[in-house]
């Protein structure tokens, strides 16, 4: 059935997400739980002369780090695992890029900072779950992964 909505407008679900670039899960290969967003910069602040108020603030190196926990699936069971190893196996800073998300600004390329965990029990499946950051480019509001340098 198709979603439908009354009273207030609420934004429901994550939509179908796949995952290309260093890993390539496709939409119907993995099962979104969830997705935590922040927005970081570096704040540095100058105080007045008697050290009691904040005389200037300055916000740089601002970055998008998303979290996003998933339940790899596939076909069979062996395509799942399959999945998940490429999961595993991401190099340092590779570029990640998702789409299908409902809110369209999660949807770009990011690159891979660490903290990816696999999580599974005896009588649950496994959850996946991987951290990613997008520094803000040139232009303020425009977020632009950083490609990888070689050689």
């Amino acid at each position: 059935m198709a979603e439908i909505q009354a009273g207030k407008g609420v934004i429901y679900g994550l939509g179908a997400t796949s995952i290309s670039g260093a890993i390539t899960i496709a939409s119907g290969n993995l099962n979104l739980s969830d997705v935590d967003s922040t927005d970081e910069f570096k704040l540095d602040t100058l105080v007045n002369q008697q050290g009691d108020r904040v005389e200037t603030m300055v916000a740089s190196q601002r970055a998008r780090r998303i979290t996003v926990n998933f339940v790899p699936i596939g076909a069979t069971r062996a395509a799942a695992i399959a999945s998940i190893q490429l999961f595993l196996d991401a190099p340092p800073l590779s570029v990640i890029t998702f789409a299908g998300f409902v809110i369209t600004s999660f949807n770009t390329s990011y690159n891979y900072v660490g903290g990816a965990s696999l999580k599974g029990s005896r009588e649950s499946w496994f959850v996946a779950n991987i951290g990613l950051m997008v520094p803000e480019s040139s232009t303020p509001g425009t977020f632009t992964a950083l490609a990888i340098v070689t050689g």
